[in-house]
C-alpha cells in the first residue's frame, strides 16, 4: 500500500534561477566565493557570507558575514541577521550584505513547500 509521506523542501530563486533545497540536503552555502553553491557577485556580500540547512524541522539560515543578511516576510517586519543562526519563515525575500530594494538584482526569493513522496507501507 502506498502512503504520502510529507517533507519541505526550500525553494530559491535568484535571477531566473529555481534552486530547490530538500530537508535531507547537506549545508547550502552562499557568498562572493566561487566555492559556494549560490555565488552571488556583490561588493557587500562576504565570500563565505551564510550557510542554509535543515534542523529539528526547520530551514536555519546562518549568517557569517561583516555585513549580515537581511530577511523579509509577509508575516514579519525585515529583519537583520548578524552572525546567528535563525529559522526561515514560510516565504519571503533575503538580500546578502544589503538592505533589500525593489532594485536589486541580486535579491533572492525563497519560499517552504511540502514535498510529497510515495512510499510503501
Amino acid at each position: 500500500m502506498n502512503t504520502a509521506i510529507g517533507s519541505q523542501k526550500l525553494v530559491l530563486n535568484y535571477r531566473g534561477q529555481r534552486i530547490e533545497l530538500k530537508s535531507s540536503a547537506r549545508r547550502f552555502h552562499l557568498g562572493r566565493d566561487f566555492i559556494n553553491q549560490l555565488v552571488i557577485k556583490h561588493k557587500q556580500v562576504s565570500r563565505k557570507h551564510a550557510e542554509i540547512k535543515f534542523q529539528d524541522g526547520r530551514f536555519i539560515l546562518t549568517d557569517y558575514s561583516m555585513n549580515g543578511t537581511y530577511l523579509s516576510s509577509e508575516s514579519q517586519e525585515r529583519l537583520w541577521v548578524f552572525h546567528q543562526p535563525w529559522p526561515l519563515p514560510q516565504q519571503g525575500v533575503m538580500s546578502l550584505g544589503d538592505k533589500p530594494d525593489d532594485q536589486n538584482p541580486d535579491l533572492i526569493q525563497y519560499q517552504l513547500v511540502s514535498d510529497e513522496v510515495e512510499a510503501e507501507e
